[in-house]
């Protein structure tokens, strides 16, 4: 999925980065896309979006630390599963304007209550 939406961002002059435990550079080469560390991701990308499967491993990878590396003005897209990203460092994140923007399809409750904490952000 995520090579898929490098393409896109490609057919637009982006210039993509990506980062995976498991890409490597070599990898990342061969479909057009520059590895970045995790820290560099999150602090170089306009667009940040997510493209994982669940695991142990990737449950909270979006946590207070990698939503304070994020630029003002960038937008997280999530399109993987909810648990990925901490929801309550989400929204105190958009709380402060960075990211300015969060696109989720997927939530830790759905649906989505409509006293949700996230609905009463200004992202």
């Amino acid at each position: 999925m995520g090579s898929q939406i490098a393409r896109i961002g490609q057919a637009f002059g982006m210039r993509v980065i990506a980062h995976s435990q498991n890409l490597t550079t070599a990898r990342a080469a061969e479909v057009g896309v520059e590895w970045v560390d995790q820290d560099g991701l999150f602090a170089e990308s306009d667009v940040l979006t997510i493209h994982l499967k669940l695991s142990e491993r990737t449950t909270k990878v979006v946590g207070v630390k990698q939503l304070a590396l994020m630029k003002p003005g960038s937008i997280l897209v999530n399109t993987s599963r909810s648990p990925m990203i901490d929801e309550d460092a989400l929204v105190e994140a958009l709380d402060t304007g960075v990211p300015f923007l969060a696109a989720l399809d997927v939530f830790d409750e759905e649906p989505l209550p409509s006293d949700s904490r996230l609905l009463q952000t200004p992202g």
